[in-house]
């Protein structure tokens, strides 16, 4: 062992073990600390007149420029890969695009939007306070086709509008239940059968019967509200606006010419799902349940959420959703006003539009993420 131990000791300053062992460190050091070469060249003014310094700078210097060749190279296919998929990402999220743009000046407090069932691609729209109770039937490109009066009937405040049904049977929804100073004891809903009209044909004009559904809270207060839903069975529902939390209120029964108490079924806590730096209203503007029953979406002045249903439609179920964060979440592209939203044919777009004049029609595809 002693003799080992003293020729290990002789030969450490051999020039292999120096090569073996030196040049290890001093390459690491300069590949993973970019100022190491500082400290590494003030260190090699001592290896003047030696060889063995010579032979181990030579040695090391061209594994080191090797290396930090690889690093940088390295470097930058990682930034590659990065900045690729923060690309891909942001090409997957979903983008709105413009559908169509409201040719009618008529419909300037567009606040109702809804896809018809009998005459896919068409929308009916409606005004927001301040018109007659009357509905507008608007073609792809944004013309009006037909208008149609409901006879008999007043409104106050009109605010949504919903198609509702089966093909065959279908109906048209509007929803009289604007109350901005909380004080009417009762508003009302009114519904239509979706009329036979030549969409080939330009600005028909039709006055209709239909039927009406007085309802009040059932705790006896005066809310706001211009969120309608409509299930699969026919019952109503209604999502307040207010800055003080919205709630779901559902009538206990199909719709029906009379009148019914709603329920409360529960609360909404729009408060609850702002994400940071997002510009954010607590105010539902509108909502739809969508054709398949698989999905429901409400808007605010700022914000689309759209839930998942996976219990069904029903209105029941509903409340539970409604008071879980949303599937989706998305801010609305730039309008004057966002007050009206409708699903589309296509089970995974959604259309928002907004009051003002001309105003467009901007649709989403939700199912691209």
């Amino acid at each position: 062992m002693g003799c080992t131990h003293n020729a290990f000791n002789a030969n450490r300053s051999n020039s292999h073990f120096i090569v073996d062992y030196a040049p290890i460190g001093t390459i690491l050091n300069i590949y993973f600390n970019p100022f190491y070469p500082l400290f590494y060249f003030s260190i090699q003014s001592s290896t003047k007149g030696n060889d063995v310094g010579k032979r181990q700078l030579s040695y090391s210097y061209g594994m080191l420029s090797f290396l930090r060749k690889i690093r940088w190279t390295s470097f930058i296919l990682c930034f590659t890969i990065a900045a690729a998929g923060c690309v891909s990402q942001a090409t997957s999220k979903p983008q709105w695009t413009q559908q169509l743009v409201v040719q009618d000046v008529r419909l300037n407090e567009l606040s109702g939007l809804s896809e018809s069932i009998r005459y896919p691609g068409y929308f009916w729209a409606n005004n927001d306070s301040g018109d007659s109770l009357r509905c507008f039937l608007i073609s792809p490109q944004g013309k009006t086709v037909a208008l149609v009066n409901l006879k008999g009937y007043k409104s106050v405040d009109t605010e949504s509008l919903r198609v509702a049904g089966v093909p065959g049977r279908s109906f048209v929804y509007i929803s009289d239940t604007g109350d901005n100073r909380a004080r009417r004891k009762h508003v009302q809903i009114y519904r239509f059968p979706e009329p036979e009209i030549d969409v080939k044909k330009g600005d028909q004009e039709m006055e209709l019967p239909g039927e009406q559904m007085i309802l009040k809270y059932g705790d006896g207060s005066a809310t706001d509200a211009e969120t309608l839903l409509i299930d699969k069975n026919q019952r109503v529902g209604i999502v307040t606006k207010s800055f003080l939390g919205s709630k779901l209120w559902i009538t206990p029964n199909p719709f029906s010419a009379g009148e019914q108490t709603l329920q409360l079924a529960g609360n909404v806590p729009v408060g609850k799902w702002k994400q940071r730096g997002q510009q954010y209203s607590l105010l539902f503007t509108d909502g739809a349940i969508s054709n398949d029953g698989r999905h429901v979406a409400l808007m605010t002045y700022t914000t689309l959420f759209i839930w998942k249903i996976p219990g069904g439609e029903d209105l029941l179920n509903l409340a539970k959703v409604l008071s879980s964060p949303p599937d989706i979440q998305e801010t609305l592209p730039q309008l004057q006003q966002g007050e009206s939203l409708s699903f589309t044919g296509n089970k995974s777009h959604i259309a928002v539009s907004s009051e003002g004049l001309n105003p467009p029609v901007m649709m989403m595809n939700f199912g691209v993420r």
